[in-house]
């Protein structure tokens, strides 16, 4: 049985004893520090043993993880080393390393708990699966056309990441398929509508055209102002949102983003923008404006 070697930060420690109790009662063969490093011996000798030693890696993301040197030194070693990577999202404001978007991580804010180690315990099994077959009967695609099935979104023809094929040597997505996915994801012109759905309820959704040439204030209703895209269906007047929150602007067929110095400031996949700055957006993104947990989603207005 593969051993696992849990990354995380002492601020998710609490989360992490939860997961622990989970993996033992899976008999899963896992190393965590303080359980297993004892008084008296040399912190990190007895680290970068289990790093060389564990087949795998769980990467608790938060953002006490992401801004820990420790934390960083052990995932850039499981990366630069080809070995397999599971990360585990625990806070959704997390901004995730550049090097590690590309990993398919368990999101176990937004899912329940049980719900999220059941995908949990799937990946695990895929991932230590493909590690106990031998070298030889390991066969990766070596051409993006060869891993193409997934089917496309519902009345899009972008295709759905959840249906990729992923590289089962290295819990990886083939980065040249990343790219392509990258691309469909990113295009959106004026014939598509723009969907903002809640997080916490996805049956209640809003959506809007945007047309190339002007800027489309985001935000709620009140004090005489009324922002081009109201959220407030979705519960903006009590989740933090100003009446002129942030701002989208349609160039050539890339929808761009900026925070409008907004009180609670405007996030894109755990990133906050700041000042000026305008971030390019791609259906499934997940943004935040104040509490207001939000997916957007391009789909065909036809």
């Amino acid at each position: 049985m593969p051993t696992i070697f849990i990354s995380y930060s002492r601020a998710d420690a609490g989360f992490v004893r939860r997961l622990v109790e989970h993996l033992k009662s899976g008999a899963v063969d896992y190393w965590l520090d303080i359980d297993q490093i004892q008084a008296g011996e040399d912190w990190s000798d007895v680290v970068w043993t289990a790093l060389q030693s564990c087949d795998l890696m769980l990467l608790v993301l938060s953002p006490s993880s992401m801004s820990s040197k420790e934390v960083a030194n052990e995932w850039k070693y499981y990366l630069n080393a080809g070995k397999p990577i599971i990360p585990v999202l625990v806070n959704a404001t997390t901004n995730i390393h550049y090097q590690l978007v590309s990993l398919h991580y368990i999101d176990f804010e937004r899912t329940p708990f049980d719900q999220a180690t059941y995908l949990l315990d799937l990946e695990i099994a895929r991932v230590t699966g493909s590690l106990d077959q031998p070298e030889s009967g390991v066969t990766v695609p070596t051409t993006p056309d060869s891993q193409m099935n997934a089917e496309p979104l519902p009345g899009t023809g972008v295709l759905d990441p959840s249906k990729v094929s992923w590289d089962k040597t290295t819990a990886r997505i083939n980065f040249d398929l990343a790219k392509q996915i990258e691309d469909r994801l990113h295009h959106f012109d004026e014939q598509m509508l723009l969907e903002f759905i809640s997080l916490e309820d996805q049956t209640r959704r809003l959506e809007t055209r945007i047309r190339v040439g002007r800027e489309y204030v985001v935000g709620r209703v009140g004090s005489g102002v009324t922002p081009d895209v109201d959220l407030t269906p979705l519960g903006a007047a009590h989740q933090g949102i100003s009446r002129k929150h942030a701002a989208l602007r349609l160039d050539g067929d890339t929808l761009f983003i900026k925070d409008l110095q907004s009180t609670n400031f405007t996030y894109v996949e755990g990133k906050r923008l700041r000042g000026d700055e305008q971030l390019a957006l791609k259906s499934g993104d997940r943004i935040q404006m104040g509490n207001l947990l939000l997916m957007v989603n391009f789909r065909s207005g036809s």
